[in-house]
């Protein structure tokens, strides 16, 4: 009899674990042979970057034929696609896909690089049928409280799928609580102009990191020129002014210029999202390459602009006020030095400059606020020398308002002749000089 019991108390035992081994795996185990094959984005700006032009990107974002990285809205837009996935078994699946979760992964600033999350909302429930050895229809997905400012990051998508085979036969495909990584998404300003009026979404990616949580052309030229300027959100990509660094944007002469080579500037300088640090890739640029990355990095946030070309007569050259190029820390008063210069180049928007290759000194008002920062919404006359105005790139008198400290800190071996300044008669400028084509890779 107690033999009995404990045989029948075995049996009862193995059942427990048989059952419980079998709910274990309803519900939860993926079927093989299911995959995610397709993702067609709608009301996204078609663009192109550095590998596909000068063509566009395919129609069809991500398909068994190819993908892109990077897929481009502007800010505020609702972000709708196409989904769909292939069962590769010999029965059909039957079930319902839920949109539970979306959120972008976006870079940090400089001083704290660790990414972070922007909460996003998503559509509901969508019946699926996956036929055997064949492919779903499209399944449709709609993600709304996208930021309204300029911001970029990767979309990441967390959904459910139970699939049923036949009763009792029930898998899982979803992302099992996970987050899954699609494409990146930059929101850019307003649609974009000129030569990116199919935007570089490449060039996209760092213009929304230098401009990230701006909106309305005003600020987003001044943040874009600030951002370039000290690489914002890029910290592990940066950019440094030399006179002797990366002319992507080559001067051949008298104001002429040759073709941009975007493509090979963004190679150089890297992928952002696939740096982490601590090593920092430094791409040297000479002011050309930085007046022309400007120039189109405001195109793709919706900015017309130009460039100007300064220099004096028979290129005699001049001297500047004290400049801390870009990639130097501008905080600090000892890495302001006056150069020479036979030409510059800066960009300008709405007759004003934008110059994002170095950041001016000046005790600039009656309060003693001192100014340490590149020069934005400068009018030309004052940009060229602060004579009339408030501030200025060659040497002159200085203004009741704006004094250039270099007495203080420079060493006594620049020549600071101001009784003898340029005049602004005696320069030379062209404002056909931005650029007019653009070369990939």
């Amino acid at each position: 009899m107690n033999h009995m019991r404990r045989l029948l108390g075995l049996i009862v035992i193995m059942g427990t674990l048989v059952s419980t081994g079998a709910s274990q795996v309803v519900g939860q185990t993926p079927w093989p042979d299911v995959t995610l094959t397709t993702r067609d984005y709608s009301g996204n700006v078609p663009a192109t970057d550095r590998y596909h032009y000068p063509s566009g990107h395919p129609a069809v974002e991500k398909s068994p034929s190819g993908s892109v990285t990077h897929v481009v809205y502007v800010r505020g837009s609702s972000i709708q696609l196409d989904v769909k996935w292939r069962n590769d078994n010999d029965f059909a699946l039957n079930g319902t896909v839920t949109w539970q979760a979306a959120r972008l992964r976006v870079p940090g600033p400089n001083n704290n690089p660790a990414e972070q999350y922007l909460t996003l909302n998503v559509s509901g429930s969508v019946a699926i049928s996956l036929p055997a050895n064949g492919e779903s229809a499209p399944i449709p997905l709609t993600i709304t409280g996208v930021p309204n400012y300029v911001a970029v990051g990767q979309l990441e998508i967390k959904y459910d799928m139970p699939l049923t085979k036949a009763p009792g036969q029930t898998g899982n495909n979803g992302t099992q609580g996970n987050f899954h990584g699609w494409e990146r998404i930059p929101l850019i300003d307003a649609t974009p102009v000129g030569l990116q009026a199919a935007p570089w979404a490449d060039l996209c990616e760092y213009s929304c990191r230098w401009a990230f949580g701006y909106s309305g052309a005003a600020n987003v030229r001044r943040e874009l020129t600030r951002g370039l300027h000290y690489s914002n959100r890029a910290p592990w990509n940066r950019t440094y002014y030399s006179p002797s660094g990366g002319a992507y944007y080559p001067h051949l002469g008298d104001g002429d210029f040759g073709a941009y080579a975007l493509g090979e500037l963004l190679s150089d300088l890297g992928n952002p999202w696939q740096s982490h640090g601590p090593e920092i890739n430094y791409e040297d640029l000479v002011c050309s390459s930085y007046a022309a990355t400007l120039h189109q990095a405001m195109a793709t946030q919706g900015i017309a602009a130009d460039c100007r070309f300064y220099t004096r007569p028979n290129h005699a050259g001049f001297s500047t006020w004290p400049l801390c190029g870009a990639g130097t820390d501008s905080t600090v008063k000892g890495y302001y030095r006056s150069l020479g210069f036979d030409w510059h180049l800066v960009t300008r928007s709405t007759n004003l400059i934008f110059d994002s290759a170095a950041s001016y000194y000046y005790l600039c008002d009656a309060a003693g606020s001192t100014w340490m920062n590149p020069a934005w919404e400068w009018s030309s006359a004052s940009y060229w020398q602060n004579a009339t105005s408030l501030f200025g790139l060659a040497y002159g008198p200085a203004s009741s308002n704006c004094t250039p400290h270099w007495p203080v800190f420079w060493p006594p071996y620049y020549d600071w002749d101001i009784s003898s300044p340029v005049a602004l008669t005696d320069v030379l400028f062209a404002d056909e000089c931005a650029p007019v084509v653009l070369e990939g890779v």
